[in-house]
């Protein structure tokens, strides 16, 4: 269960609703920006497996002028916080054109403060531009770091330039379940609404309607799906279709959970 944003702690109901998602068993993740998480710290952290802060940049100012507020020193304390509660947080740099020079302080000052980097490429959104295939190549080199993950499945979709339309990546409709704030099931995804479905009963029974897997199967073959590079879709996806991406997406995984193991193991000593 990945709770991210926006940001999710401005939702009042998030600590009841983290312990709704561990009753039924999920491993429950969340990305926050850490404005709101010194003072919701107690309240939530023993309820969640992998904590991530966004941090845009290692340099304080340059954070902060991205962010358009003042957080970078909220990150800091919030990683001391987080520590004093038994989690290790792992850092999310969502890595740009205009960033990618500053990935080796990233690095640097994530191995002084202890804790893992995760390198989350930008994809063509808002303006953004993408990567050229050096820049690509260069990031993947990082992989090998002890203290940095990144997810080589998606390096391999911004290689070939996104999802394509002709053979699919995008299993949105199937990794995936995206519920609209008014209550409503929107299939296959957030940027497809292909069709919306409210939500009454039992979510089970609607998945399984004509009309929704009719709209379901529409993942990644419509034209807005060419070049998609959502990675809250593509990375789920990756593990319902089998093939090289599957693997990649798999070793990133494990190569995550186990340099998180010894970085703890590290930490302790």
């Amino acid at each position: 269960m990945n709770f991210t944003g926006g940001e999710p702690l401005l939702r009042e109901d998030l600590p009841e609703i983290f312990r709704i998602s561990k009753r039924h068993g999920f491993f429950n993740i969340l990305t926050t920006n850490c404005i709101e998480y010194p003072e919701k710290a107690s309240q939530i952290t023993k309820f969640i497996d992998h904590l991530v802060f966004s941090l845009d940049s290692p340099s304080e100012n340059e954070h902060n002028r991205i962010r358009g507020v003042g957080c970078y020193d909220r990150i800091m304390d919030s990683i001391k916080i987080a520590k004093g509660l038994g989690k290790h947080p792992i850092i999310n740099f969502t890595i740009t054109r205009g960033s990618i020079a500053a990935l080796p302080d990233m690095v640097d000052l994530c191995s002084k403060l202890r804790v893992l980097l995760w390198i989350n490429p930008v994809y063509n959104w808002s303006g953004l531009e993408g990567f050229e295939k050096r820049s690509i190549d260069y990031i993947a080199r990082y992989f090998g770091r002890r203290n940095v993950g990144l997810n080589l499945a998606s390096l391999d979709v911004l290689r070939s330039g996104g999802n394509r339309i002709n053979r699919p990546v995008c299993r949105a409709g199937e990794a995936t379940i995206t519920i609209l704030p008014d209550n409503t099931l929107a299939a296959p995804c957030l940027y497809l609404q292909k069709g919306t479905f409210k939500i009454e009963n039992n979510l089970l029974d609607l998945v399984k309607r004509r009309e929704v897997k009719l709209s379901t199967s529409l993942h990644g073959k419509d034209e807005a799906c060419k070049g998609c590079m959502a990675w809250e879709y593509l990375n789920p996806s990756f593990l319902h279709v089998l093939n090289k991406r599957t693997f990649l997406a798999l070793y990133s995984i494990l190569s995550l959970f186990w340099k998180e193991l010894n970085f703890k193991k590290g930490a302790r000593i």
